[in-house]
């Protein structure tokens, strides 16, 4: 049975610049950037590895919210809410667990 992954804290928002896909289509999420970089978060600021799942072809609209969701390797999970801050070609976003 998994546990919720859940902190005492909730992580700081965190805005990642150029997160948009390659120019053919600039107006979808680059999920491998953006699940990359919520790992590399978790590993940084909480010393935990997670790997994370987000939705494939999100279109990327300023203010957008949809959730990724993140595993952990004691078996913990969680749900990561991330919201885009511009359009496609400035590539910013910020995410935050839930």
């Amino acid at each position: 049975m998994h546990k919720p992954l859940a902190f005492a804290l909730i992580l700081p928002l965190l805005a990642a610049p150029a997160l948009a896909a390659p120019a053919q289509a600039q107006d979808v999420v680059n999920k491998q950037k953006l699940e990359r970089n919520i790992e590399q978060g978790f590993k940084q600021q909480r010393h935990i590895t997670v790997t994370a799942k987000c939705p494939q072809h999100t279109n990327w609209v300023k203010g957008k919210v949809f959730t990724c969701k993140v595993n952990a390797a004691d078996g913990t999970r969680g749900t990561i809410k991330v919201t885009l801050l511009s359009n496609a070609a400035r590539g910013r976003l910020k995410w935050q667990l839930q």
